[in-house]
């Protein structure tokens, strides 16, 4: 028998989706609206905000969303007019990632696309 196969039985285990439970969530949003966390983070109220939560590594794909933003404001400006795209996740100091991360900044100021990327808890990088 293999180590893993006592926890596939029935009752044995339990799947914690973003291991955090729905009723924090709710006690979260409780007291804390989507205007009010976009006042904190320097967005307006009435602004839509794509939000990317992830390392900031390849195969997390930023570089796709910017891609993606950079449509949106091409076939839907009307939309992109008032979109502002925040990225979140931590940046491991290699230089694969910091490579990474200068592309993805590259790819937003080339398509003139407002991207702004909190690396970590000390600032957030916005161009």
């Amino acid at each position: 028998m293999r180590a893993y196969q006592q926890y596939s039985k029935d009752g044995a285990s339990t799947l914690i989706y973003s291991g955090i439970s729905l009723s924090d969530i709710d006690s979260f949003q409780e007291v804390n609206s989507q205007d009010h966390l976009k006042n904190l983070l320097g967005y307006k109220s009435h602004q839509l905000l794509i939000l990317h939560l992830g390392r900031m590594v390849r195969m997390k794909g930023q570089i796709y969303t910017v891609k993606a933003y950079s449509l949106l404001k091409e076939k839907h400006p009307d939309i992109a007019k008032n979109a502002k795209c925040l990225m979140v996740g931590a940046q491991y100091l290699t230089n694969e990632n910091i490579t990474f991360t200068e592309e993805v900044t590259f790819e937003a100021e080339n398509n003139k696309v407002s991207v702004s990327i909190i690396k970590n808890s000390t600032g957030m990088l916005d161009f």
